[in-house]
């Protein structure tokens, strides 16, 4: 029994160190393992801090590409806006005259001083439009009595035209005063 004991205690020592080989294997396997997963790991990490650096990159290039495009059309709005402002105003100027023939020479003055800002057909759209002389309304009888006593007592004109204005408050009596147009006879 002694040699049976031996060839056991052989057998046990082949097999603890068969399981020590076998260990040390499953040790190393899992250290490869450790590794390869640490070096996952960094990769996903970089991965994802280059996609972090990319972003940011984009979202600054946009935010640039924004800015500078909503700065260019603020510019240029305003300059719209102060071109009209400028047009209105000669509009305005040109508007603000007692007779169409100054009112023709204003635009053409405008016109002459700032031929880059107004229209080169600006002084041309001016029209000169005829006078127009008022209709008579509803008080037809009364305007057509005032009309035939001025033609009857035309040296009292302006004493008639005075009281008619009294006592209506219209307008109409103004028209009639010598200055109009469409009183004058040819």
């Amino acid at each position: 029994m002694a040699q049976g004991d031996e060839r056991v205690k052989a057998f046990d020592a082949k097999l603890i160190e068969v399981e020590r080989e076998r260990l040390k294997l499953v040790a190393d396997r899992l250290a490869l393992d450790r590794e390869r997963f640490a070096d996952r790991k960094d990769k996903q990490k970089k991965r994802r801090l280059d996609s972090t650096g990319i972003s940011i990159i984009v979202s600054t290039v946009l935010a640039l590409i924004t800015l500078f495009y909503n700065s260019k059309q603020q510019r240029l709005l305003e300059e719209e806006t102060a071109r009209h402002a400028f047009q209105l105003k000669a509009a305005e100027i040109v508007m603000s005259t007692d007779s169409p023939e100054s009112t023709r020479n204003k635009a053409e003055v405008l016109q002459k001083l700032f031929p880059q800002e107004l229209d080169r057909e600006f002084s041309a759209k001016v029209k000169i439009p005829p006078h127009e002389c008022p209709q008579l309304d509803g008080a037809a009888e009364a305007k057509e009595a005032l009309i035939k006593l001025l033609a009857e007592h035309p040296s009292q004109r302006d004493q008639i035209i005075r009281d008619w204005s009294a006592v209506f408050t219209d307008q109409w009596a103004q028209y009639l005063k010598s200055s109009n147009p469409c009183l004058k006879t040819n």
